[in-house]
């Protein structure tokens, strides 16, 4: 069978088969995976936009719907949620976020009973049911009687089911997560953290013993501070060890230059024991744990009670698979198609699942399979679900290259460069791509650089796409995270250039066509690239742009974040009004000389800083394009627009 020859044409203007439509219409998210310890069954959380966005609670392998349509299994608890719902023995406890309150159904059965009262200003998530006092569920509770960062009280709780109340068992802290019994049913561990710092500055590990009063009422003692130190250190993930391991807890902790795995012992008497697995700093320049924004992640899961693990890491902004022999330090990688991995869950001594995006495949539920009788095990890997995609032909699809970028300091950043691909064009004779750089929507967490339909969206017409990890960016070490405490908005700016100019001179773009594409917090640091350096690139889109920080500051108004610009920039506006000031795009607006893309819905608390953007722009005779979007607009056709209009820009900018 012949093949055609690609045809050349102009980069940038090469048909494509992916619409806007495509992108928006066709974003189902697994949200979450559960299993139920019990009876090795496992389940799904998914994200259906076509259903408004409603969370629905589903069986892994018959992909049946398992709660009702009337629930929408999600909770808003820290603001970023997750950690919505458990089962145990068929019996599952969730979260419905439309009333906020806790339900327990038992399956196969569809009839969901409310434990927890109604018309109560509270939040839930986490929920953990002890193993002998099957009614006590633990969870966390947020209190918003007082809806502000300020107000919302946070508090390590437990729900009665028999009863449907709720009792508090810690209070004081201003977080909680992740409380957790041992197989005992004698002990409860949680991790907290307190005000001003955000949860991988300070989240510490404490243990206590499980009590009962005399009525069945539950109270903790002996509460004891494991690891983590406030400003210096923290505890990003813990879990308890198997029964009849000899030791108590296996956590992540920062105390390193990576976030490295310890081990706690309680050796009685009240003497206690915390060791690093490697003993000393590892080599292997790999954090074994990200931050917690979402609540519950996993990146490990016990297989056996000899203490072999499967474990993912990350280095370089890339997930990693290991098996890892906690006794022994000896870690094993283990070849894998997954460029990121989250959600770490374990079947059996065999089989665990996770959710894996590839390099060609969005994010999926994923089951490993391992045979235990080889010597060097041996793992499979099958889909059991992905979420519905276009159907793309391969030799469209991207495959990222990672670089390593120096700097004249003498320090380094770090990229992801997606090369355009389509089978049916080739670039022009001695033409190299235009490119769009985008970067990631806030200043501590990265590129996802597996499969995204929104890069194909560019790659398959000709675009390079160029991802860039700038410091502050997780994945990449304590040091390289913590380096843009104090320098938002500079040292940021700083990797940006940095890695354009080391990447153009590689000829695996055109350094003279590239174009800055970012959304919501990405867009400070681009707008002040944008501002600095006015003429460094040929153009700029930003969407739901976040550009006044002294506003930004005073107008935060979830829990988790009310002092995060205070660390970023290195104090409060009232503190140092010069240096927001100095680093306040707006105000330097009139310095943008090139095309300027802005979108915005025409509310919220940052559409005054678009509109302020775009007319200083236009009065000093510029190019400022804008699409302002009606609040009552439903999204998916807000963001079709929004790509649309987008693509237009670029396409007039670049070709």
């Amino acid at each position: 069978m012949a093949f055609s020859s690609p045809r050349k044409r102009a980069c940038g203007t090469w048909p494509s088969p992916i619409t806007a439509q495509h992108i928006t219409e066709l974003v189902t998210v697994i949200e979450d995976v559960i299993v139920d310890s019990g009876t090795s069954a496992f389940y799904h959380i998914e994200n259906r936009p076509s259903e408004g966005g409603r969370s629905v609670f589903v069986d892994s392998l018959s992909l049946r719907d398992i709660v009702e349509e009337r629930f929408d299994v999600k909770t808003l608890v820290n603001s970023y949620g997750r950690a919505a719902a458990t089962i145990r023995d068929g019996l599952l406890y969730f979260n419905n976020v439309a009333d906020h309150r806790v339900y327990r159904q038992s399956l196969p059965g569809i009839n969901a009973i409310p434990i927890t009262p109604a018309n109560e200003p509270f939040r839930f998530a986490f929920f953990v049911r002890h193993p002998m006092h099957t009614n006590i569920i633990f969870t966390v509770k947020e209190d918003h009687s007082i809806p502000t960062p300020s107000g919302i009280v946070t508090t390590l709780a437990y729900i009665d089911s028999r009863s449907a109340t709720v009792h508090t068992l810690e209070s004081g802290s201003d977080f909680y997560v992740n409380p957790t019994v041992n197989a005992a049913g004698t002990k409860l561990a949680w991790m907290e953290w307190d005000h001003p710092h955000m949860q991988w500055k300070g989240a510490q590990l404490f243990v206590a013993d499980i009590c009962f009063h005399s009525n069945n009422s539950v109270y903790l003692a002996n509460r004891q501070l494991i690891a983590g130190e406030p400003g210096r250190n923290a505890v990003f993930q813990f879990a308890w060890c198997p029964p009849h391991y000899n030791s108590d807890i296996v956590l992540t902790w920062d105390k390193t230059p990576f976030c490295e795995p310890w081990i706690y012992t309680s050796e009685g008497s009240g003497t206690q024991r915390l060791k690093a697995v490697f003993g000393q700093p590892n080599s292997l320049q790999s954090d074994f744990s990200d931050p917690t924004w979402w609540l519950d992640d996993s990146s490990f899961v016990f297989l056996d009670d000899t203490g072999f693990m499967l474990w993912v890491t990350t280095k370089e902004g890339r997930s990693h698979l290991n098996f890892l022999d906690i006794k022994s330090g000896e870690l094993q990688p283990i070849p894998n198609p997954y460029l990121e991995i989250t959600r770490v869950r374990r079947i059996d001594d065999c089989t665990v699942v996770f959710i894996g995006t590839t390099a060609t495949r969005s994010a999926s539920l994923i089951k490993m399979t391992i045979d235990r009788q080889w010597a060097s095990p041996a793992p499979t890997f099958d889909v059991l679900f992905t979420p519905p995609e276009i159907a793309i032909d391969a030799s469209m699809i991207p495959i990222p290259k990672s670089f390593k970028i120096p700097k004249r300091n003498g320090e380094f950043t770090y990229a992801h460069f997606f090369p355009p691909a389509n089978p049916t064009y080739a670039p022009l004779d001695n033409e190299k791509p235009p490119c769009l750089l985008s970067l990631h929507s806030g200043p501590t967490i990265r590129t996802q650089i597996g499969f995204q339909l929104l890069r194909l969206y560019y790659t398959s017409r000709g675009f390079a796409w160029l991802d860039v990890d700038y410091c502050g960016s997780t994945g990449y070490g304590k040091e390289y995270r913590n380096r843009l405490e104090g320098q938002y908005g500079v040292m940021d700016v700083e990797d940006i250039l940095a890695a354009t100019e080391y990447l153009s001179l590689l000829n695996i773009f055109d350094g003279r066509r590239v174009c800055l594409r970012t959304t919501a917090g990405g867009s400070f640091p681009a707008l002040q690239v944008f501002t600095t350096h006015p003429d460094y690139y040929i153009g700029a889109a930003a969407h739901f742009m976040v550009a006044d920080l002294a506003a930004a500051a005073r107008d935060i108004t979830d829990k988790p974040t009310r002092f995060y610009l205070t660390s970023l920039m290195g104090g409060t506006p009232e503190e140092i009004p010069e240096v927001y000031r100095a680093r306040n795009p707006i105000l330097h607006a009139d310095r943008i000389t090139r095309p300027l893309l802005v979108t915005h819905y025409r509310t919220g608390a940052t559409f005054n800083q678009a509109e302020r953007i775009v007319t200083t722009v236009l009065r000093n005779g510029g190019r400022a394009e804008y699409l302002f979007f009606d609040p009552t607009l439903p999204r998916t056709a807000m963001l079709r627009q929004m790509f649309e209009r987008e693509l237009e820009f670029f396409e007039d900018v670049l070709t």
